[in-house]
C-alpha cells in the first residue's frame, strides 16, 4: 500500500468521524433545546453551523474538493454567534472588529463567487503576443508554434481578480450618469 492510498483512507476516516461528531453534538443541542423549551437566534446559528459542516463534508466527498466559500460562510455564523452570545454588554470596538470581520469575510465570498461566473480561464502561460501576432495558442499567424511561458497559479489568479476588478469598474462607469 503506498503512501497515497494511506493518506486518502486516513483522511476519509477522519471526515467520517468528523460528520459523526457533528450529528451527535447538533443531536445534543436539539435534546438541550427540547429541555430548556426555548429556542434563541444562538442556538439557530450553532445549528446552521453544524448543517453547514454537514454540507462541506457533503459537497467534498460529491465533488473530491474542498469548496472555500463553504468554510467562509461557516465563519461568518460563527462570527454573527459570536456577536449574539456577547450581547449589550461587549465593547464596541470589539463589536466594529467582529463586524468588520463579517464583512471582509463575504467581500471574498462574493469576490469568489465572481471570479467562478466570470470569463476567467486564463491558460497557463503568458501570451506571446509580438509582431507575428500569435495568440493564446502560441502559433503566429505563419502557422509556425511559438515557444510558450508557463505561469504560477498565483499569476493567474492575479490576472483573473485583476479582470475582475476591471469588469466591475467598466460596469460602475456604465451606470453613473453623466454630469
Amino acid at each position: 500500500m503506498n503512501i497515497k492510498h494511506t493518506i486518502d483512507a486516513t483522511e476519509k476516516l477522519f471526515l467520517v468521524v468528523i460528520a459523526g461528531f457533528t450529528v451527535i453534538a447538533m443531536g445534543q443541542e436539539i435534546m438541550l433545546l427540547v429541555e430548556n423549551r426555548k429556542v434563541a437566534l444562538q442556538d439557530l446559528l450553532l445549528m446552521f453551523i453544524y448543517a453547514e459542516v454537514l454540507g462541506m463534508l457533503g459537497a467534498f466527498y460529491s465533488r473530491q474538493r474542498n469548496l472555500i466559500v463553504l468554510p467562509l460562510f461557516i465563519a461568518m455564523t460563527a462570527l454573527s454567534r459570536l456577536i449574539i452570545l456577547q450581547g449589550k454588554e461587549a465593547d464596541p470596538v470589539v463589536l466594529l472588529y467582529e463586524s468588520g470581520a463579517i464583512l471582509l469575510i463575504a467581500v471574498a465570498c462574493w469576490v469568489v463567487g465572481r471570479m467562478r461566473t466570470i470569463d476567467c480561464a486564463v491558460p497557463p502561460f503568458e501570451d506571446p503576443q509580438g509582431a507575428d501576432g500569435a495568440g493564446w495558442r502560441g502559433v503566429a499567424r505563419g502557422g509556425a508554434a511559438m515557444p510558450r511561458q508557463p505561469r504560477s497559479a498565483n499569476q493567474r489568479c492575479q490576472e483573473c481578480f485583476l479582470r475582475l476588478l476591471e469588469q466591475a469598474l467598466q460596469q460602475r462607469r456604465l451606470e453613473t450618469p453623466l454630469q
